[in-house]
Formats: C-alpha cells, structure tokens, sequence
C-alpha cells in the first residue's frame, strides 16, 4: 500500500501569512517556515505581531475567504487521488484550512488548532504531535503504507527524507541548493509524473518481491519433498503427511548453523536417527510407497 502525503501552503495553496500580510501591509507577517526552521519560535513570532497590532482570528479568516487555490492544485489532486489515497500533512489550523479545503474538494487533512480568545484574540496554538509530519509519515509506515511526501519549506523536509520517494516542490533556490539529493519540480505535472512513476516502482517491486518468494517457497517444498522421499526410501519407511513435520526437524539438524552439527554431531549420524524418528511416527495416508 502506498500513500501520498503533501503539504499545503505555498504547494496546494498560497502562503497564508504572506497574503495576510499584503493586505494588513505589515511586512514582518510575511516570514514563514521557508525562512524560519524552527516552527514554535515563528509561531509565537506572529502572535506577538498579531496582538501588538489588535488583529485576531476573524481578521484572518477575512483574507483566507478570498484566497484560492495554486493555478492547477485541485486538477493535480483529483488526478493523484484517482490512482492513490492523499492525506495533506500541514502545521497550519483548523481555523485556517478548512475553507481552502473546501475549494480543493476535501482531501484528508492532518493539522494543528488555535486557542481563542472570547475577544477573538489568538492566544496560543496546539501542535497534534511533536514534528507532526515526521511523525505522521513514521504512523502511517509502522501500519504498512509506503510514503511518498512532498514539501517547500524546512519543516518538511525530515518527512520528505523518511518516505520511500520524496520531493520538493516549489521550494526556495537555498533549499534546493541544500538537498542536491531530492528532486525539485516547479509545475504540477512534473509532480503528478514523479508521484505516479514513484507508485508504479513501488508496485512492481512488490510484485517481483512476491515472485521471488513464491519461488523461493516451491524451490523449499520440492527441495524437502525430495529429501523425504530420499529418507523413506532408506529407511523403507512410507512417506506420510506427518513426516513433514520430522522433515522440518531434518531440515533444522542438516542447516550448517545447527547447533546439534556445532556440538559435533555428524551427518551420518543424524541421517540415522531421523530414520529412527520416522518409523515412530503415527500412521497416515501415504503419498509414497516404495523400496
């Protein structure tokens, strides 16, 4: 199974802070996680500049009303969810993205909350997990899928190097410049034809990995087949379907790691007493008979 996991400001969405700050002119509110990797000290960054200039939470959400979606970002995602599940993993709020949710018809979405005032004040913010995205990517890897994460900025970038496929997007020419080793896309299309070529590795692996067991596993069972058709025939004892219990006993006193072998025990020896065992072995239908 395999999963996509993808930010949302500056990838699906325009930066929020920036677009608040073009419209409140406050240019401080336009530092954000491409320039500040420590997520806790921009945060509280911010509150500190919302409080000194009387802004709370319905001011922002005023300008997130009139903020769309990146030119493409929905087509992109109705494309990717066709072929994969999608989850966007984002240190925004609740209040934030929700209405831009809508507009990118609802995909999962895994984020943070605001604590508000009466006064509509932002008073603090709650994080769901300590480093969410990492976090989340780890979850959903101990659960059985395989990432494929995407990002612009600092905070993404421990998800994007823990998933089986990782990419940047959008990002700024310094952390591309940082991380020579993760591909950098600038359009959709590119990112949709990495996601999907990313999937389609995956699922051939997974089918030459399942080719390669069930090879594995008839080279053994005829491999052990032979061996107890060899003992029976020694030993003039019909082979039977609980001697498949004693050939994995044989199997487990000829492996060279054995440590009956270690002990010193020989081959011959042992040779001899799985004959023993097997003529102490109850009667069931044989499926060879032969002297």
């Amino acid at each position: 199974m395999n999963i996509v996991c993808l930010d949302m400001e500056g990838v699906l969405v325009p930066e929020i802070w920036i677009e608040f700050s073009k419209k409140t002119g406050i240019p401080e509110l336009t530092r954000t996680t491409r320039d500040e990797p420590d997520y806790d000290k921009l945060m509280h960054w911010r509150l500190g500049i919302l409080r000194e200039h009387g802004l709370g939470l319905k001011e922002i959400q005023d300008v997130i009303a009139q903020i769309d979606p990146l030119p493409g970002a929905k087509e992109f995602l109705d494309e990717l969810r066709k072929d994969t599940q999608v989850i966007i993993i984002s240190d925004t709020f609740t209040q934030f993205a929700m209405p831009l949710m809508k507009k990118l018809g609802y995909p999962a979405l895994f984020c943070n909350s605001l604590v508000v005032g009466e006064d509509g004040m932002i008073e603090d913010f709650k994080m769901r997990i300590e480093d969410s995205k990492l976090s989340t990517v780890r979850a959903l890897q101990s659960i059985g899928f395989e990432t494929i994460a995407s990002g612009d900025s600092y905070n993404d970038l421990a998800m994007i190097k823990a998933s089986k496929a990782g990419f940047l997007f959008k990002s700024t020419e310094k952390i591309i410049a940082d991380n020579p080793d993760i591909p950098a896309f600038e359009e959709f299309d590119e990112l949709l034809s990495a996601d999907c070529s990313a999937i389609k590795g995956f699922l051939q692996n997974r089918l030459q990995n399942s080719a390669n067991d069930s090879a594995k596993h008839m080279f053994s069972q005829n491999k052990y087949q032979n061996l107890l058709e060899i003992n029976a025939k020694k030993s003039g004892t019909p082979m039977c379907r609980s001697s498949y219990l004693h050939l994995i006993c044989y199997h487990f006193l000829m492996s060279s790691d054995s440590p009956v072998i270690s002990a010193g025990w020989g081959r011959p020896m042992i040779s001899r007493r799985v004959g023993a065992m097997s003529q102490s072995l109850p009667p069931s239908r044989s499926v060879y008979s032969g002297s």
